[in-house]
């Protein structure tokens, strides 16, 4: 009962709640980082669906090949399938605006992709 009293153990319960501490810091900045990203990532997407209704055909390119580099970076596969689905509805409401009904600016997310490399 003594040792518990003793400033040897005071010192080593010091270094174990400075070990849980800095391990829950850590956690805590890896969380906050992902969640910077993937608010990063919708921001760039939003910014690429937007392009892809504007009236410059250029913008309308560049935002369908963002939106195909964005699909395939997503962070995970939930994201790539909703923005692909976007895409799908915006692709129809461009096709349907400009009158016809054969488009070619289809949107998915590459297979070889895995959710490690999404990050």
């Amino acid at each position: 009962m003594e040792f518990f009293l003793s400033p040897g153990f005071g010192g080593a319960a010091a270094v174990v709640a400075a070990l849980i501490a800095y391990a829950a810091a850590r956690s805590r900045a890896r969380i906050d980082r992902r969640l910077g990203e993937r608010s990063q990532w919708w921001a760039r997407a939003e910014w690429a669906l937007d392009l892809t209704r504007d009236a410059d055909p250029y913008s309308q390119l560049m935002g369908w090949n963002a939106l195909t580099t964005l699909v395939n970076s997503a962070p995970t596969d939930e994201d790539a399938e909703l923005i692909a689905g976007a895409a799908e509805a915006a692709e129809a409401d461009y096709l349907e605006l400009a009158g016809t009904t054969d488009g070619d600016t289809e949107v998915e997310a590459d297979d070889d992709v895995d959710d490690e490399e999404r990050g």
